[in-house]
């Protein structure tokens, strides 16, 4: 069985590494892309040599965020507002709301959702109330998002006919 050789840690300044890349006779592409590995691989060692470098950080670094949030896949688009929208900081004295991605998201921001109208199954507004002689009348639908997993979402929103008696 073949032994690996243990790799030896390599201390070149990033200024060597430029006078390097510098000599190399390459394309300008492919110097960008060797400038960027070194840097990369600089700014690894140096968080390893932090006392305080965690696994979840070097992972971060090395291959970027893994996480799906709306943040992340819709970007500016899925914020109603804050700083980046209406340009406004808050000054000392106001308080601060509530964090964002707390809380119910309202049915209204799902835009791409596809709709479906579900009417009642025997009664129309105008009709004769069963119960009483009073007439029904149109009420706010009741709306229910059902999301299916699959990423980013597909969602669905019922919009469910309500009726009320007038009397």
């Amino acid at each position: 069985m073949a032994t690996v050789a243990t790799p030896h840690p390599i201390e070149l300044s990033m200024d060597e590494i430029e006078a390097i890349l510098e000599k190399a006779s390459l394309p300008e592409e492919e110097r960008e892309l060797l400038r960027e590995v070194a840097r990369s691989y600089c700014t690894l060692l140096a968080e390893l040599g932090d006392k305080k470098a965690t696994i979840r950080r070097l992972r971060q670094l090395a291959f970027g965020t893994t996480t799906e949030t709306k943040k992340n896949l819709l970007g500016q688009q899925g914020q109603k507002g804050g700083a980046a929208a209406g340009g406004q900081e808050k000054s000392k004295g106001q308080k601060r709301g509530k964090k964002k991605g707390h809380g119910r998201i309202p049915a209204e921001a799902y835009t791409g959702a596809e709709k479906v109208k579900v009417p009642h199954e025997s009664l129309s507004a105008g009709d004769t109330c069963p119960h009483c002689p009073g007439k029904l009348h149109g009420k706010k639908p009741r709306r229910l998002v059902r999301i299916r997993g699959c990423a980013p979402l597909a969602a669905t929103l019922y919009e469910q006919e309500r009726l009320r008696c007038n009397s």
